[in-house]
């Protein structure tokens, strides 16, 4: 998702977002971003560099747009916060309630916005049980079970990606996020 974030905030589809600097992009999706770093945005091996860079001055950044594996969320969000930098992730937040909730308590501590992408939230099907849930034609909520059984992913999507969990490798922590500035 990293690269199509940064695609569409080169390409000017982000009214007020510039593409600031990017971190370690892999094939295939580093094709998509050619154009960027042709054009002089800086690639570094990782978020940290990226805030090193920028605390000497070298990036002037306002935000990050962290697209990692989950398992990173949360230490790049709370030193992009102690960098005094806003944060957008992409979902989820983490994977243990606990990365979130530091993530939230960075953010409330370095008076930065903190946002999540749910990606979900505008299908249609999402928008009219809200609806349901509010009109309260149903009553109050008392409890939801929820098992989505048609997000099957086949062996392919868990082998294309070395951070894909797998119950042979578990989870690894890969830097695979970017930065941007002049969000308004």
């Amino acid at each position: 998702m990293g690269s199509k974030y940064a695609s569409l905030i080169f390409d000017g589809k982000i009214k007020g977002m510039e593409l600031a600097a990017l971190t370690r992009m892999r094939p295939p999706y580093s094709g998509m971003l050619k154009a960027a770093v042709d054009s002089g945005v800086p690639v570094f091996d990782s978020a940290d560099d990226i805030f090193k860079e920028a605390e000497k001055g070298v990036l002037r950044l306002d935000a990050v747009v962290i697209a990692t594996p989950h398992i990173s969320h949360e230490d790049i969000a709370v030193k992009a916060f102690e960098h005094g930098l806003n944060v957008l992730t992409d979902k989820p937040s983490g994977v243990y309630s606990r990365q979130a909730r530091n993530m939230e308590e960075a953010a409330d501590k370095s008076g930065k916005v903190f946002s999540i992408v749910f990606n979900q939230r505008t299908s249609p099907v999402y928008i009219k049980l809200k609806e349901i849930l509010k009109s309260g034609k149903y009553g109050e909520l008392k409890r939801v079970n929820w098992i989505v059984t048609d997000w099957y992913r086949p062996e392919k999507y868990y082998t294309s990606s070395s951070w894909h969990s797998t119950w042979k490798r578990g989870l690894k922590n890969v830097d695979d996020t970017f930065c941007v500035t002049g969000v308004k």
